[in-house]
């Protein structure tokens, strides 16, 4: 703003050739530009072909950075909060105080970004209607199946039919998006893609269902309640959190992002065996579900071995 009369994020950026030294594709980073002489905050750049944000503290926990041992999943999109979104009253309401009469295997428990964040991911304040088990199955047949749902979503045809993005071309009538097998998992391990610090929560099932998320979020599906428990813990760790802040860049508008997160080795993490298992058992007791220590133990160093034998991997 001083200089230029523009008021964006900016740097002073030196770049020195020198031939006959070992190339440094890294950059250091000063608090002011006009006191070079004062120590670094920190040092970003290239390593291995890889972006970092953070030089010195990816080196700590590189070892880790590889491929994760199960496949991150994004949250439902649907681009029509007011239709697919109700408040939990408990009963299924509108956004504008209306009590809706539905089926309720169309309904599930809904969570979004904030919520995660905000750590409210074992409350019931919101339900979202699926219309279809995946993205592309048919929709026609909730007219004999779900005959209330069907009638609300027609009754609502305007503001599906007028929704912009072209995902929906040519697809089944009240499609959404971003769901199949994994949505149904019963337990999750979830994180905001919006929030400037990486913080993931362990969901249980509420009400008795599995749990959806928004497409802010990521998340990892399982059956088991003790691997689960097991990987929120891990991710939770201070050596998995030193790995994120060492690769992230939080100016970004999505600053976690699904590539950040399939770099996460879970297996590889220099953890604290104790501390991990025992936070683990407490985010089990917590979400009042089972949590096995024994098996715990065998997973550790090998989550993930058997995702083949597991469809919703």
């Amino acid at each position: 703003m001083k200089w230029f009369d523009a008021g964006v994020d900016a740097c002073w950026f030196v770049v020195n050739v020198n031939p006959e030294k070992p190339a440094d594709y890294t950059a250091v980073v000063h608090a002011d530009v006009f006191a070079p002489e004062k120590p670094a905050l920190s040092r970003f750049g290239v390593v291995d072909g890889l972006m970092v944000s953070n030089v010195e503290q990816y080196e700590a926990v590189r070892i880790a950075d590889g491929l994760s041992p199960f496949t991150w999943r994004s949250g439902l999109k649907h681009d029509a909060s007011s239709v697919f979104e109700l408040v939990a009253a408990p009963q299924p309401t509108t956004k504008a105080g209306i009590p809706l009469d539905l089926e309720p295997e169309y309904l599930l428990p809904f969570l979004k970004s904030t919520d995660i964040f905000r750590g409210r991911h074992r409350d019931l304040s919101k339900w979202v209607v699926i219309p279809q088990m995946k993205f592309g199955a048919e929709t026609s047949s909730l007219k004999n199946r779900a005959p209330k749902v069907w009638a609300y979503l027609n009754e609502n045809g305007e503001v599906l039919d007028g929704r912009k993005s072209s995902i929906y071309r040519n697809r089944p009538r009240f499609s959404i998006f971003g769901h199949g097998d994994y949505t149904f998992a019963p337990y999750k391990v979830a994180i905001s893609g919006l929030h400037k610090e990486p913080v993931f929560r362990f969901l249980a099932p509420l009400n008795g269902q599995p749990v959806a998320l928004d497409d802010t979020c990521y998340f990892l599906p399982f059956t088991d309640p003790t691997e689960a428990a097991l990987v929120t813990a891990i991710l939770s760790s201070d050596e998995s959190i030193a790995l994120i802040e060492s690769m992230v860049f939080w100016d970004s508008k999505r600053p976690i992002t699904k590539k950040l997160l399939t770099r996460i080795d879970l297996n590889r993490l220099p953890i604290k065996v104790g501390l991990v298992t025992e936070r683990a058992a407490k985010l089990a007791a917590e979400s009042e579900v089972l949590f096995d220590e024994d098996r715990a133990a065998r997973l550790l160093g090998f989550l993930g071995a058997a995702v083949e034998d597991n469809p919703l991997f």
